[in-house]
């Protein structure tokens, strides 16, 4: 097991981890981290180092997002991440068949209205979230949200707006070997 030894920033940038969790079904963590830029960055270049030789970072994704409550992100009582370990009593139990599609995965988040909902999944070595898109048993999309990357087999991001306050977003992957699934719900700087 290893960790986030330092983030490195080509424009200066403060990184502070936010979020470290380690599924109890497969050997895996997923963390997150945030910085705040006071304007707008152009080619920016940020290097994640592990604490040891040799690790291997199945899947990185970097999002900048505007209209934030920077006041907040860091806020555990108002904003508190959501994980849950995959197969298990929390999460439920999918798998990646090609044939049935079966199981679902999911987790949920309290979310106000407007909030940014980030749904990062580690997947061990199958489909996206969602199954094979050939199946017979038909492909079906985590409802409500939209995939930004799938990298490698092994890592999924998606996202959605919640559209109520307050919100129980629910996030399902259906049809793959997901392994562990982190909601973060990011408060907007307004809710109009």
């Amino acid at each position: 097991s290893t960790v986030i030894s330092h983030i490195t920033d080509t424009n200066g940038l403060s990184f502070t981890q936010r979020t470290s969790y380690t599924s109890t079904s497969f050997p895996v963590t997923l963390w997150t981290y945030y910085a705040v830029a006071r304007s707008a960055l152009r080619s920016d270049r940020i290097t994640v180092i592990p604490d040891q030789c040799c690790f291997t970072v199945w899947g990185m994704q970097v999002l900048a997002i505007s209209g934030v409550d920077t006041s907040i992100v860091s806020n555990r009582v108002t904003s508190t991440p959501s994980a849950v370990s995959c197969p298990g009593p929390g999460c439920g139990s999918c798998h990646a068949d090609y044939n049935l599609n079966p199981g679902t995965c999911s987790a949920a988040i309290q979310a106000t209205a407007y909030d940014f909902v980030i749904a990062a999944t580690s997947i061990n070595d199958a489909p996206t979230c969602g199954g094979y898109l050939s199946s017979p048993a038909a492909y079906q999309a985590p409802p409500g949200f939209t995939r930004m990357t799938s990298q490698n087999s092994r890592f999924e991001l998606d996202y959605t707006i919640a559209a109520t306050s307050p919100a129980n977003v629910v996030f399902d992957c259906n049809g793959t070997d997901a392994t562990a699934i982190l909601l973060e719900a990011i408060p907007a700087s307004t809710h109009e």
